[in-house]
């Protein structure tokens, strides 16, 4: 399995400080839980940062600038709300789901790894296959991002058009009109602290694609291989232990899917309508980042949803194959066809599903996107 170098590569970019519930090792191929003793500082407290100024004093911070017609500053803070609301969901379902999430990937890979001629297939793959590259570079899209938006916050915030809690509190201990050292150190400490919040998020936010993408891929890879198998009782076996395996971890799936399409959709609106109505408003070097946001968060859900929609595709067309293949068989075997499901990933929250990803969603949330822009540019 190549394509688990792209965990290690996300782990050595983001994780030299940061941790979460869970690691892989690269040595056994394996997940495992993080000891809890290592997880205060580098998990717990950064969650804690990350929920009380990203998410709490942002929403304060939201309402004075509706309140005060100030534009940029709402369009900003709506997205960091957005960005660290996810980064608080997928660390508690990442803690609330750990044992599940390791138990689950460590099945798949062990039922990836015991496939027929995947050992084969493994030594004549390239190390640096598309997919590798591909995260590869959204990994490291990522990592680059966080800086100037960090950059351009601090930058608002000394000039007093954004945080204005920030801004009083520095602004009573030093006059930041009067003293350029005073403003050059709020720039600098408020600098890093926007970029700690911002690294956090972008760590959150690509675990959560890298990690969907390669259960995603190895799900499609064990489909793959069941196509090319005779129709028997061994086949439908081991589709039923798939279906299982996935079945395990649905709460989690079901929740992350949800969180990470309606980031996606915020996002995505959000800074197409800055890329539009923004233009002459945000000092260029710092503009050029909201529309490389804008295509970031389109493309990063729009690579996730075909790996989504193709497992359901693909297999609701293997069962097809087979229930035409049990029609002709009598008794326990044609039972075990007919209660077979396709492999899907649902959208939904609090029990509750809204709609299974299939290839039509793709289109629909494109379509969404672009009818969002317009009904807010219009608005």
């Amino acid at each position: 399995m190549s394509n688990l170098l792209i965990i290690y590569l996300h782990e050595k970019i983001f994780c030299f400080y940061f941790k979460f519930p869970e690691y892989f090792d690269q040595s056994s191929k394996t997940w495992h839980r993080t000891p809890q003793k290592k997880l205060f500082y580098s998990f717990y407290l950064t969650e804690v940062i990350v929920f009380v100024i990203g998410v709490f004093i942002a929403a304060v911070e939201l309402l004075h600038a509706v309140k005060m017609a100030n534009i940029l500053a709402t369009v900003i803070l709506i997205i960091a709300i957005n960005g660290c609301g996810f980064d608080v969901s997928w660390g508690l379902a990442m803690f609330r789901w750990s044992q599940d999430f390791v138990a689950f990937t460590n099945a798949l890979i062990n039922e990836v790894h015991h496939l027929p001629g995947v050992a084969g297939i493994q030594k004549r793959t390239k190390k640096w296959n598309q997919f590798i590259i591909t995260f590869a570079t959204f990994l490291i899209g990522c990592s680059i991002l966080p800086i100037p938006f960090a950059i351009f916050q601090a930058y608002l915030t000394v000039q007093g058009r954004f945080s204005f809690i920030l801004y009083s509190m520095s602004n009573s201990i030093c006059p930041l009109e009067t003293y350029l050292t005073c403003k050059l150190l709020t720039f600098v400490l408020t600098a890093s602290l926007y970029f700690f919040i911002a690294f956090h998020v972008s760590a959150s936010i690509s675990a959560a694609v890298v990690n969907a993408a390669l259960l995603l891929n190895m799900v499609i890879g064990c489909i793959n291989n069941l196509t090319t198998k005779n129709f028997n009782c061994r086949t439908i076996h081991m589709y039923q232990k798939i279906y299982i395996v996935l079945k395990f971890l649905e709460p989690m799936a079901t929740l992350i899917s949800t969180i990470l399409l309606l980031m996606g959709f915020g996002t995505s609106v959000t800074c197409n309508f800055m890329s539009i109505r923004m233009l002459g408003v945000v000092p260029m070097p710092f503009y050029l980042y909201i529309p490389v946001a804008a295509v970031s968060a389109i493309i990063g859900i729009g690579t996730l949803l075909p790996y989504s929609t193709v497992c359901h595709a693909k297999s609701s067309k293997l069962l097809a194959g087979w229930k035409y293949c049990g029609g002709r068989e009598r008794g326990y075997v044609d039972k075990m066809v007919n209660g077979l499901r396709p492999i899907g990933f649902q959208v939904g929250f609090g029990g509750s599903t809204y709609f299974v990803l299939k290839r039509s969603t793709k289109s629909k949330y494109y379509s969404a996107i672009l009818d969002g822009t317009f009904n807010i540019l219009l608005a």
